[in-house]
């Protein structure tokens, strides 16, 4: 018989608009209190975006921590925000403090030794980290005070949960934590529902408004962010089309995605004079479902952790070209399932387009090969191995 557990656990996120750690609380959370339902759950985060609206269809209760945001550290916002996250700990009360990136796992964790000092109840701090900021493409002070964040606060957190081998070794090799405190939880997706959802080729062209008759489509979902590397997609584009001008006929990309760099990115390929061939869709819902629109996807991050987008391309069948940066090449393995290259260099970028463009036979191969390897990412072992982790600390 199932023992009735029972407790509170307050997740605590930066912003409420789509993104990686955002995925992971609507991939969990809905299928967490199916199966725990006498658990309760507080989700906080910043804004009243997306996921507000899909956690309360689930029954989950959210709470808006006005100023919290993912962007660089502001001191005004910052203090109301952290002001605002003693005050929700004193409200809660809740057994776990669950964390998601860097900033909330940062004030997360200072918020809750305060919480212990002025006597609240004692909680377990869990902290998820997708990717950590100091491998980011910042200066050199920036990365060592990001670095200073983590190992600073690292001692306040009872479990760090990584999803890649990468981001595990990273936690030791810049002595962030000791590895009893690690664990390794991969990202997962929903497989069969996947398949469900996605639409046919042809389908997901004419649902997106692609003129593409006669045309080769690379394409991405990513949104604009220095860290997404679209700047490099535009200028190996740009060489690949005048190094191969013949392509420029048969030729189009596509970016699924929205945010703050999108006008830097549309002023390049106006300058490039690849207006034509660019096609910037914006943000759409559930844009995974179009992904057979493409015949290659490329992903050119300079920073990722494990990517859901790269997972989801695998199980839609499709040519990977990605940079070899984070968990990646835990995912893609260069020259069986995809193609490798490392970040920010155009010109790899461009002898991956045109080796893939060139050989219809091997894009079919390395699909295959990606599609194979999608059974390692399941989401009923994403959601089991979190699982077990909070029943354990509530226990």
């Amino acid at each position: 018989m199932k023992l009735e557990i029972t407790g509170k656990i307050v997740f605590l996120i930066t912003e409420s608009d789509w993104g990686g750690a955002q995925r992971f609380l609507i991939e969990f959370l809905p299928r967490f209190v199916k199966s725990y339902p006498e658990i309760e759950i507080v989700v906080a985060a910043g804004g009243k975006g997306y996921i507000m609206g899909e956690l309360q269809k689930n029954g989950i209760r959210f709470v808006n921590i006005p100023n919290l945001t993912s962007s660089h550290f502001s001191p005004l916002k910052d203090i109301g925000a952290f002001l605002k996250i003693i005050k929700l700990l004193k409200s809660e009360c809740p057994d776990i403090f669950f964390l998601l990136s860097t900033k909330a796992g940062f004030y997360g964790s200072l918020a809750s030794i305060i919480h212990k000092i002025i006597g609240g109840k004692k909680l377990k701090v869990f902290y998820r980290i997708g990717g950590f900021a100091f491998t980011e493409d910042l200066s050199r002070l920036r990365k060592l005070v990001y670095l200073w964040i983590e190992k600073s606060t690292s001692w306040l957190k009872d479990i760090i949960i990584v999803n890649s081998q990468n981001n595990f070794d990273l936690a030791i090799d810049k002595k962030i934590t000791n590895p009893d405190k690690l664990r390794l939880v991969r990202n997962g997706i929903d497989l069969k529902t996947f398949q469900k959802i996605l639409y046919e080729r042809d389908e997901a062209r004419n649902k997106l408004g692609l003129k593409t008759k006669g045309k080769t489509v690379i394409g991405t979902i990513a949104n604009f962010y220095r860290n997404k590397g679209l700047d490099n997609l535009v200028n190996s584009a740009f060489y690949l089309l005048e190094r191969n001008p013949a392509l420029r006929e048969n030729l189009l990309f596509v970016i699924i995605g929205d945010g703050p760099e999108k006008k830097l990115i549309e002023g390049k390929i106006n300058v490039r004079d690849l207006n034509n061939l660019f096609e910037l869709k914006g943000a759409i819902p559930n844009a995974a479902s179009y992904l057979k629109a493409f015949d290659v996807f490329v992903l050119p991050s300079l920073k990722e952790g494990s990517p859901w987008t790269i997972i989801e391309a695998m199980a839609a069948k499709l040519p990977i070209i990605a940079t070899a940066v984070g968990g990646i090449p835990e995912i893609i393995e260069d020259k069986k399932n995809g193609l490798l290259i490392e970040p920010a260099d155009n010109e790899a970028l461009e002898q991956a387009m045109l080796s893939l463009l060139s050989d219809k036979n091997y894009r079919q191969v390395l699909a295959q090969e990606a599609y194979n390897k999608t059974s390692q990412f399941s989401i009923e072992l994403m959601v089991q191995q979190f699982s077990e982790l909070i029943i354990e600390a509530l226990e």
